[in-house]
């Protein structure tokens, strides 16, 4: 599993391609996936250019084998790029 900045990076993009391409890849469980897929597309064909940039990020629980489970929790503002 990859770390979670990658995730944020990723998403960071504010494109749909890269988000779609992490989801295949590490077929990680994302719950919100599909909003964040909805906002990455609307974002594409808004008219100017847009920044997704994160403010929080946490999780319940590090992971530290295969049978961990953790949930992650972060936060993130769209605005027009200057």
């Amino acid at each position: 599993s990859p770390n979670p900045s990658l995730l944020a990076c990723v998403v960071s993009q504010g494109k749909p391609q890269p988000f779609t391409a992490y989801l295949e890849r590490y077929r990680n469980t994302i719950c919100g996936r599909h909003p964040v897929g909805v906002l990455l597309n609307m974002l594409q064909h808004c008219e100017g250019s847009h920044k997704v940039e994160f403010k929080f990020y946490d999780q319940s629980s590090k992971c530290e084998s295969f049978a961990d489970s953790s949930v992650s929790y972060a936060s993130a503002v769209v605005s027009r790029a200057a």
